[in-house]
């Protein structure tokens, strides 16, 4: 790592520390390339990927005072990352059940019977009411996000939200809606197609549009 690489990261931390969300978006557009890479190495999958990646620069934002030695940050940046995804991964291995793996799969991808079309309704339905309880602002960033396709800058500037304030929304978001979608589930739990309803339900945030269209 050049040693003026390292004295620019040094001065967008320590204007971070003063306030200038701006400065961390220069780490951020700086380091996202190198930290996207390591998280696709482990999930194996670019959009879990990219929202993982965001969450690793929010939890760096949010933990900037800790850092004690800043010329390590990116080091420093990538344990974050490779903890993150070994958090993440663990939950996935425990059958968390995630924002991305709330998925309906189209009649193109499997074919479906007519028990399994009206599961597949239903989850929708589901989905939609957990995604409706959610604050205006909350559900219009994450509509913007998962269905437009809708980048950060894109988001900031429309909302005049910092990138933090909007990785943090959004994973509040999501994280309410799995919660609200295992709540909403558990009325499934004695019917015979409880694993019908689980058959559809794919990992990925590719799919999330056809499930909320």
């Amino acid at each position: 790592m050049k040693i003026e690489s390292l004295n620019e990261d040094i001065l967008f931390i320590r204007q971070t520390l003063l306030g200038n969300q701006t400065a961390f978006e220069k780490l951020v557009i700086k380091y996202r390339p190198m930290i996207f890479d390591l998280v696709v190495s482990y999930v194996k999958n670019s959009a879990d990927a990219e929202d993982l990646t965001q969450e690793v620069f929010l939890k760096a934002y949010q933990n900037l005072s800790s850092l004690k030695n800043r010329r390590q940050f990116p080091f420093w940046l990538r344990r974050i990352a490779k903890n993150h995804c070994t958090d993440w991964l663990r939950q996935r291995r425990e059958n968390h059940l995630s924002f991305e793996s709330i998925k309906v799969a189209e009649s193109a991808q499997m074919a479906l019977s007519p028990e399994e079309m009206a599961l597949k309704q239903e989850l929708r339905k589901i989905l939609w009411q957990a995604i409706d309880s959610l604050l205006e602002i909350d559900r219009k960033l994450l509509k913007a996000r998962y269905l437009e396709d809708a980048n950060l800058k894109q988001l900031q500037a429309d909302y005049g939200l910092s990138y933090p304030a909007i990785v943090n929304r959004l994973k509040r978001a999501k994280q309410k809606v799995s919660r609200q979608v295992q709540k909403l589930l558990e009325g499934f739990c004695a019917l015979p197609g409880r694993e019908v309803l689980e058959k559809l339900m794919l990992g990925g945030i590719e799919v999330v549009k056809l499930s909320l269209k």
